[in-house]
């Protein structure tokens, strides 16, 4: 899976059901906003789609706790904050280090072209 998928499905307002993967935990949270489900349990899985199908309030709700999750620690500008920061502390903690950082602004994005 693409690392962006998961912030695009937030981004759609839809609710999200998907693996329990050490990298997705980090993003998203079982029954708050996204139902995690064991990639090798099927039913698992047909329970996720099953619960949902039933319960129109929880749908709204982890569609509504993922968008806000994604508006609150995740946009673009956001991430390009939060690399500036952690370059800065970088260059203040250790002077020898030179940093080379480009960005563009493309549709709202950050890209870091060189660090050298």
């Amino acid at each position: 899976m693409s690392p962006l998928k998961l912030f695009e499905y937030m981004e759609a307002k839809k609710p999200i059901i998907t693996s329990n993967l050490p990298a997705v935990k980090e993003i998203l949270t079982n029954n708050v906003d996204a139902i995690l489900c064991n990639p090798k349990k099927f039913d698992e899985w047909k329970n996720a789609v099953s619960k949902l199908n039933k319960n129109r309030k929880l749908q709204k709700e982890i569609s509504k706790n993922a968008y806000i999750k994604l508006k609150r620690n995740f946009t673009w500008n956001l991430r390009a904050k939060n690399l500036i920061f952690h370059f800065d502390r970088l260059l203040k903690k250790k002077k020898y280090y030179y940093f080379q950082f480009f960005t563009y602004w493309w549709w709202y994005r950050v890209y870091v072209i060189s660090v050298i």
